[in-house]
Formats: structure tokens, C-alpha cells, sequence
């Protein structure tokens, strides 16, 4: 039976026919794309992506690429790189180059890549991407002039990314060592690769399937490995990569729902939603059974919880939502509820996370941009084989998880941090704050307090990039009636920063508390939700 086309995409795959005649994207070239990070901190040079896929069927010559920076006064700088006469026949070339914007510049960079090729003795010439029905449109980059708005002790993470282990006949993602370059030059210090559970079972993606193969699953760790040991270039930071999966599993309703699940060696199996067959959707391994499986130095997270899914998503694939059951198994160490973008789906997710919150449980709220592969914009179909869509929701790094470690940056420490719950969610201000008892113990995020003279220290950062701060809510969940209500509001206070101290009075005996920033830069706003930390007085 003809294979079905999934809903979710990466970079487009264009040269797969239905029932072998139709695809109004196909063209006789490989896919030639150009992505570069849609920001980069100070000082950092730029990395701009270039790839070409499936040259093995439709081989090129590259003769060069040229990139243009084009500054906010107008002015080009153009960079030149000869490939004098390279063949490209492999199924996936690679190359990276770094630039760097002129000395002192700041703000908005627009950047081109442009392809010189000639197939069949004849040149052509491709700006950004080679799709039919794409804008090839300049890439926008933000030339940072300071630093994400961090502390000493926090690092920042992307929790759900895509690699080019995501892929199938239709779509295919950024290699993982390309995405450790662009995390080093946004600021990222770790990332998931959360790759689907079914593309690593389903190896061949012609017209049949090497069912449930834990070879590529083996090859991806020993990748993993072997990246986390390089060290960086010169301009480039650390960035620890952790492969994972992002699994399909049964709820406790028997349908599919995704799980994201790392720092765990073995392969998790799940292809319910891998639309290998039409309407053969049934969930083929359960939630409960994996939680009850893994270890205690694993981490799993539900994806996306309160990702409202259509009609056609249900009826195909048979997508459903996380349930109350769902949520409370001992194992489940939070919601990904911030899944590149700050939508109806986020808001839907904070109300979920505080029901269960509570009910007495302790569970974290963590972000992913769910990026599949794109660092800048995608550009990926709309209607699938028919036209294409360009969007910069779901961008990598453009959400991000906020960690406080102890020592160094190491896989140890980030798992710790997770662990415990010591991390908030951002895609710009940041927020640190600590509760403090008569003893002078003091409890982070993620941890519990006992006392009887309470205070409430606060952090609250933003820059300029992400504008003055706007908001500051803090929450009390009171356990005993389980009712959360706002304590304590400051408003409008045009400041980048904001540090206070407070006496806690709370009415309750046994509650958390937690705080949420928002800022804002002309007309956008950004946010940043704490965990909480729990009190008994």
C-alpha cells in the first residue's frame, strides 16, 4: 500500500512521487538549502549552513557560494567561495562557513546564501533554497550586543530538537553536529535531540520498512558520544548534546501521545503515528509500561502536552491529549509545555501543570522548540506535494529551559539540575529566587522549605534585546484548599532588572510558590514561569 505523508515536517524531501506520478515540487536537482541561527550572541562569528541532499540521483557541480551580509544602512559586504569544478554525488554534502559582521555592528543583519551549480552543462544560480513556491527570502539574524539574560550558575537548553535522524521520504532535518554549532553561537549550552521512535525503526524509506532495528539507535549514541568528546573551535562555546527520543506510546485511553525521554541507553520502541499504513494506528507500546521500565537517572517529559491536534490527526494517526492519569506516574519528571512558541496550546498547558500541582504532586514545566531542523525560518510544505510554507515559529533555540547547576558545565550537573527542578522557561527575561527560613536554609526551585519566618528573595533580568520588564506575578498554591491565587503583583516598573526581598505571610500551612516575568520590546512580549519551591510553615 501507498505510504502515507506525515503532518509534521522538516526540511522538504521533494523528489518522493505519490503513487509514483504526482509531486508538483519535484524538480531534477538535488534539494539545495542554506539556514543560519536566527540569533548570535556577542562576539560570535555566524554560521551559515549549506546542504545538499540527494545528489547521489541528481548529481551537481558546485562552483561557488556566495554570502551577502546586508547591513541596516544598506551597505553589502559579499563573500566569495570558489569550488572550482566540485562534483557533488553523495546523498548528503555538508559544508559551514563562519562570518563575522563588521567590528562594533549590532541589531538586525539580513544574510543571503546564494548556489552557483551547473547540471547538464548548464549554470544555475539559487538564493537560500532551491524549493518551487518558496519566497527565497533573505535570512533576518540579531547581531546580539549582550549576552542572554542569565546568572553565574544558570545554563540554557533546548529540550526538543529534530536531527537528520527525523527523516523519511518527504522530509529530512540538520545533521546534530550542525546544530551544536548553531546552539554555541545562540547561547545554547545543551540540547535533546528528541528524534522520533519510529524513524529509528523504520530504516529503509522506499517502498517497505526494516521493522524495529536497534542499529541506528546504537549508531546515534556512539555519535553522541564521540561530538560530546570534541572540543570547539576557537569562537565557539561547549554545547553538550544528549541523543533521545521522542517516543510514541498509548495513553490511558489507548491512544497515541508523545513522550520525550533521555539520558536513558536503551531503545524505546513506538510507531503508532509513523503513518507507515494507512489507518494502521494503534499504539504498539504503552505509557505506563515505559515509565515503569526506566531508570532513576532518565528523564521523561510529556511533549507538547496541550497541543490541540485537528481532525485529520485524529482520524489518521490517532493523536490524542495526555490524560489526569497520564501525568501522575511517579517516573514522569514534567510537561514540556512551551513548544517553541507562546500560543493558546502554552496557557492551556500552565492551567494543566497547576491542577496537578495541586493535587500535591511535583512535577516540572520545562521548554523545546521542537525545531526540525531549522535554525532561522522553515520552509516546509503546506499542502504536502502541492505548495510550501515558510514560518519562524518553532525555530531552534528560540525557547529555552534555564538550569541552575553546581560546578561546571558537565552531563552530570544538567541532570542534576533537571532532576530536582532547579529551571524555569524562557524565551527571553530570567528569574531566580529563593525562599529563606529563621535558620537560614535556603530552598531553590524544585526544593522544600520548613519555617516559621519566611522571605522571598528575587532576581528578575532582561537587556535590551528583550525590553524593559513589564510584570512580575508571584503565585501561592495553597495545598490544603488546592487553590492557587496571585500574592504579590509589581507592574511597569521600565527597568532591565529588578531584585527584591519580601516577608512571606502566607494563610496556609503547606503550599509552593512560584513566580512568572513578562517583558516587552515594541510590540512583542516575552515571558519566563518559574518551578516552585515548597513550604511548610
Amino acid at each position: 500500500m501507498e505510504k502515507f505523508i506525515p503532518i509534521y515536517f522538516l526540511y522538504a524531501e521533494i523528489h518522493y512521487k505519490l503513487f509514483g506520478v504526482f509531486n508538483l515540487l519535484w524538480h531534477k536537482f538535488p534539494e539545495i538549502i542554506a539556514d543560519v541561527p536566527f540569533r548570535v550572541e556577542p562576539d560570535t562569528h555566524i554560521p551559515v549552513f549549506c546542504f545538499i541532499k540527494d545528489a547521489d540521483l541528481f548529481p551537481v557541480i558546485l562552483n561557488r557560494i556566495d554570502i551577502e551580509l546586508i547591513y541596516s544602512d544598506n551597505s553589502i559586504e559579499k563573500l566569495i567561495f570558489p569550488f572550482p569544478a566540485l562534483k557533488v554525488r553523495e546523498k548528503s554534502w555538508k559544508k559551514v562557513f563562519f562570518v563575522k559582521p563588521k567590528e562594533g555592528f549590532s541589531g538586525l543583519l539580513k544574510i543571503n546564501v546564494c548556489f552557483s551549480i551547473t547540471s547538464d552543462n548548464k549554470e544555475y544560480y539559487f538564493k537560500n533554497d532551491n524549493y518551487k513556491k518558496t519566497t527565497h527570502c533573505h535570512f533576518d539574524v540579531f547581531i546580539a550586543n549582550e549576552n542572554f539574560p542569565s546568572f553565574n550558575d544558570c545554563i540554557y537548553g533546548d529540550l526538543h530538537f529534530h536531527s537528520d535522524l527525523t527523516s523519511s521520504i518527504v522530509e529530512f532535518g540538520a545533521p546534530i553536529d550542525a546544530a551544536g554549532k548553531a546552539a554555541s553561537s545562540i547561547g545554547l549550552d545543551f540540547f535533546v535531540a528528541a528524534d522520533h521512535s519510529y524513524c529509528f525503526e523504520n530504516i529503509n524509506y522506499g517502498q517497505s520498512f526494516n521493522y524495529i532495528s536497534d542499529d541506528k539507535w546504537e549508531t546515534a549514541k556512539k555519535n553522541e558520544a564521540e561530538l560530546n568528546k570534541q572540543t570547539s573551535a576557537s569562537n565557539e562555546k561547549n554545547v553538550i548534546i544528549f541523543q533521545g527520543e521522542e517516543v510514541t506510546c498509548a495513553n490511558s485511553k489507548n491512544k497515541n501521545i508523545h513522550l520525550i525521554l533521555f539520558n536513558y541507553d536503551k531503545f524505546v520502541h513506538g510507531s503508532g503515528d509513523s503513518a507507515k499504513d494507512w489507518f494502521n494506528n494503534n499504539p504498539d507500546n504503552n505509557l505506563k509500561d515505559i515509565l515503569d521500565k526506566i531508570d532513576k537517572s532518565a528523564l521523561a517529559f510529556a511533549a507538547h502536552p496541550a497541543v490541540k491536534y485537528n481532525f485529520f490527526e485524529k482520524l489518521l494517526f490517532r493523536r490524542s491529549k495526555w490524560t489526569d492519569a497520564d501525568y501522575l506516574h511517579k517516573n514522569l519528571t514534567g510537561l514540556q509545555i512551551l513548544n517553541g512558541v507562546v500560543d493558546s496550546s502554552f496557557f492551556k498547558g500552565v492551567k494543566k501543570w497547576t491542577e496537578i500541582l495541586l493535587k500535591g504532586e511535583k512535577k516540572f514545566i520545562a521548554a523545546g522548540s521542537d525545531a526540525h531542523g531549522n535554525f532561522n525560518r522553515f520552509r516546509q510544505f503546506g499542502l504536502p506535494l502541492i505548495n510550501m510554507k515558510e514560518s519562524k515559529l518553532n525555530i531552534f533555540g528560540n525557547v529555552r529551559t534555564g538550569v541552575f547547576i553546581d560546578g561546571d558545565l558537565t552531563r552530570e550537573n544538567i541532570i542534576a539540575g533537571l532532576k530536582k527542578g532547579a529551571y524555569f522557561i524562557t524565551n527571553g527575561p530570567a528569574v531566580k529566587f529563593t525562599v529563606k527560613n529563621e535558620k537560614n536554609e535556603t530552598a531553590m526551585p524544585g526544593e522544600s522549605i520548613k519555617g516559621k519566618n519566611l522571605y522571598l528573595s528575587f532576581e528578575i533580568k532582561s537587556n535590551s534585546e528583550f525590553g524593559k520588564i513589564k510584570e512580575i506575578n508571584i503565585f501561592i498554591g495553597d495545598l490544603d484548599s488546592r487553590k492557587e491565587f496571585i500574592y504579590k503583583t509589581i507592574k511597569n516598573l521600565y527597568e532591565f532588572s529588578s531584585k527584591d526581598e519580601i516577608k512571606l505571610f502566607a494563610s496556609s500551612d503547606n503550599y509552593y510558590i512560584r513566580i512568572t516575568a513578562s517583558t516587552k520590546k515594541k510590540k512583542k512580549n516575552y515571558i519566563c514561569f518559574t518551578n516552585p519551591i515548597w513550604v511548610k510553615s
